[in-house]
């Protein structure tokens, strides 16, 4: 059934704010986060965003009662656990790095090349660089952070259905259509070709604390976002 422009404007606006939850979330740890997971507000903000995007039932309480584990607990402590966490899987140097946060370098190693994969002007970040300066936006570490990070893909992706909810609300049809190629595109061509994958590896990490939960209530979003704008499946890579 076709949705209605209020469903389609409920759903944007539940993207995006869904988007950049988890954007923040896997940006490097700071206080801030250590305490909205302590004092139960991420817990409440992560319920909230997928029940907007009309996710519910028994996985979304799972993921609830997971991430609730962290409530009551010291942001000063699980600030510096977050950041040792953080650090072992994401930022290990030397080629070794268990997981790598850059689409670009995740997919390197996927694909079972055992070189130390380049992390700038890759074929997959100038694509992500491209479908950010068409949409008329550019994160503000660009010049310091690969634009094909876990984070900027989401917090991207925010922007995109932030503008999308802007467009439905005015009631721009052209504007909105022209959002809606430009999520699917990025949605096919990066998002389902390597974040379930991350997420999973994420999941899995021994040592990764609270983010196994988060990244367990990040693959319901991203899960929505491959099955409703990226067909479904992955997509052939760049």
């Amino acid at each position: 059934m076709r949705k209605t422009t209020e469903e389609s404007l409920r759903l944007a606006i539940g993207m995006a704010d869904s988007c950049e939850l988890f954007g923040r979330a896997f940006s490097f740890p700071d206080r801030d986060l250590a305490y909205a997971l302590t004092c139960g507000s991420f817990q409440a903000d992560c319920a909230s965003c997928l029940n907007e995007i009309g996710l519910k039932g028994s996985n979304v309480d799972e993921v609830a009662l997971r991430l609730r584990r962290h409530a009551g607990g010291q942001p000063d402590e699980l600030c510096e656990s977050l950041r040792v966490a953080y650090s072992i899987m994401y930022l290990t140097p030397g080629g070794h790095t268990p997981i790598f946060p850059y689409e670009s370098a995740f997919l390197h190693v996927a694909q079972g090349r055992e070189d130390v994969p380049a992390l700038f002007q890759t074929r997959v970040a100038l694509d992500v660089e491209r479908c950010m300066k068409e949409a008329g936006v550019m994160p503000k570490d660009a010049h310091s952070e690969p634009c094909d990070s876990v984070q900027n893909e989401f917090l991207f992706l925010s922007y995109l259905f932030g503008s999308l909810a802007s467009a439905l609300h005015s009631g721009d049809c052209g504007a909105a259509a022209d959002l809606e190629t430009k999520i699917s595109s990025f949605a096919s061509r990066h998002v389902a070709v390597w974040l379930p994958d991350f997420l999973i590896r994420t999941i899995e990490y021994p040592e990764a604390g609270a983010y196994a939960h988060i990244a367990q209530a990040a693959t319901l979003l991203v899960g929505r976002l491959c099955n409703d704008y990226a067909g479904g499946r992955e997509s052939d890579r760049v």
